[in-house]
């Protein structure tokens, strides 16, 4: 039913999307479902999705069996009727999910996305700032948080963030990172932006992501626009129970070539400046790089395991990499187009009895983050189940 909730398992881990409970999104994981994390709403103004119809509520499994997509729509039935629509996608075995928040509405003073609850017994929180040099940081600012849980801040600026990590008690951590757009985050050409992190009445953690817009002029009327928001949510178990290698002996281990040749349009830039690592975001590396990956799997006989050491992770803000090149600066980054790359890697590799994993090692606080801890191991076909009730 397309209106159905829906309930999808995986290793150590179950997500429920249900509308009609007001539960947009909310993820059990870890021993004793240690993690208990809930999408709560967006807000628009005097607005909240807490008061709107619930609609669509689909998923789509992939005829591979390499992931699902689930898609969800509510309507607030006030004012111009403001649409949130979602588009949560799981690839694979792994603990990640991308999330994509399209909202349709009259532009808000004050638009509050994707607030998040978080349950659990944390211990310790660290927030990847986004860096005005444009450098990606060498060290983590691990900062605890009390067991007097009051409704004070934890963290407040006015200002996007790469990533946050929270790591709880058993050592287990939940990571949230901005999508690619870094600039719809800021607020655009108008807006700004403030993140905070503090506690509801019951000792919850609550991270709140808002984009303020200027008031409008007298008289004059918010055209009804459509923005769309990326983002993710990664999690893995504590070091001692999360032990995965892909170093298996029965597997040929095969580096893939990164582009030797790359216009100079497609390396990163940052203020006008251009860096020495290409951007993943350009269209010419971005394909340069899956052609690569094309040869190299022509080339495999036997299981192999197809590996991208250092994968080229960097800050841009080049806008003729997003296909807008009209525009001045749009600031992103590339965590997500790896992601995606893996993705797509292991969905070509594995009719040819292959597999792909990318390696950070150079790339310092980023080995820790439980996305690029999925993306240094294979994903495995047939490894999540869907359950659609009625």
């Amino acid at each position: 039913m397309r209106g159905s909730a829906i309930e999808i398992t995986g290793d150590g881990w179950t997500v429920s999307h249900d509308l009609a409970a007001g539960v947009p999104f909310a993820l059990s994981a870890g021993s004793g479902n240690a993690l208990d994390i809930r999408l709560e709403r967006v807000s628009l103004d005097d607005l909240d999705e807490s008061m709107a119809l619930p609609g669509k509520c689909v998923a789509h499994e992939y005829m591979d069996g390499d992931g699902v997509e689930v898609e969800t729509v509510s309507v607030i039935p006030f004012g111009a009727e403001p649409r949130i629509s979602r588009k949560f996608e799981y690839p694979g075995d792994g603990r990640v999910v991308k999330i994509t928040t399209d909202i349709e509405s009259p532009t808000p003073e004050r638009l509050s996305v994707d607030k998040l609850l978080l349950g659990g017994d944390w211990r310790r929180f660290a927030v990847v700032r986004v860096p005005e040099d444009g450098v990606l940081p060498s060290t983590l600012e691990w900062r605890g948080i009390p067991d007097e849980r009051t409704g004070d801040a934890l963290h407040a600026e006015s200002a996007p963030f790469l990533s946050i990590l929270l790591e709880d008690a058993r050592g287990n951590t939940v990571e949230i990172s901005t999508g690619f757009d870094l600039w719809r985050w800021r607020g655009g050409a108008e807006g700004t932006a403030e993140t905070a992190l503090s506690f509801d009445r019951d000792g919850a953690l609550v991270l709140e992501r808002s984009i303020i817009h200027p008031p409008p002029l007298e008289g004059e009327r918010r055209p009804k626009t459509r923005l769309r928001l990326t983002w993710l949510l990664a999690w893995s178990p504590s070091p001692s129970s999360d032990t995965v290698s892909v170093d298996e002996p029965s597997l040929e281990r095969v580096e893939l070539a990164i582009p030797e040749t790359v216009p100079g349009s497609a390396i990163s830039s940052w203020n006008g400046e251009r860096g020495l690592s290409p951007c993943p975001r350009s269209k010419s590396f971005r394909s340069g790089l899956r052609k690569s990956l094309r040869k190299t799997g022509g080339k495999l006989a036997g299981e192999s395991l197809v590996v991208l050491e250092d994968s080229p992770l960097v800050l841009c803000d080049d806008p003729a990499h997003l296909e807008r090149p009209g525009k001045k600066r749009l600031p992103h980054w590339t965590q997500r187009e790896l992601l995606d790359f893996h993705f797509w890697a292991n969905r070509h590799l594995r009719p040819k009895n292959a597999s792909f994993a990318l390696f950070t090692e150079k790339k310092g606080i980023f080995r820790a983050f439980p996305s690029f801890k999925h993306m240094e191991r294979p994903t495995a076909a047939y490894a999540l189940s869907v359950e659609r009730k009625k």
